[in-house]
């Protein structure tokens, strides 16, 4: 019987190593895509954008662009404020992740092994 569960404890314990090495390492390379680094490039191009409106100052002075650049204008500075709220959002969540990612990347405790072949039901009175 000692032997059997030795071949059992041995076979379990490999596909369990074999998993824990598959979810580790899929962890591990994923968890470089948890970034900001989205945020940082809508930023960088909203503020690009901006930058060529500011490069052609002549529209500026023309009534038909006037309430155009206005409205670009406030479009993104609306959109650079969602950007910094969710850029505040984003860091919270990485940094919970990264909690939950450090513990399921530590090494299990070692449990012992049990395994109930039978057992025997007392009623109460």
């Amino acid at each position: 019987m000692n032997e059997l569960l030795d071949i059992y404890r041995q076979c379990f314990d490999e596909q369990f190593d074999r998993h824990e090495g598959f979810i580790s390492s899929t962890i591990q390379r994923l968890r470089g895509d948890l970034s900001t680094s989205f945020i940082e490039e809508l930023n960088t191009q909203i503020q690009q954008a901006g930058l060529t409106i500011q490069a052609y100052p002549e529209l500026s002075t023309r009534d038909d662009s006037k309430l155009i650049i206005s409205k670009i204008n406030q479009t993104h500075a609306n959109i650079l404020t969602l950007l910094d709220e969710t850029f505040l959002q984003v860091n919270k969540t990485i940094a919970e992740f990264g909690e939950k990612i450090s513990l399921k990347l530590a090494k299990p405790v070692a449990v012992p092994f049990v395994l109930v072949i039978g057992f025997t039901a007392v009623q109460a009175a």
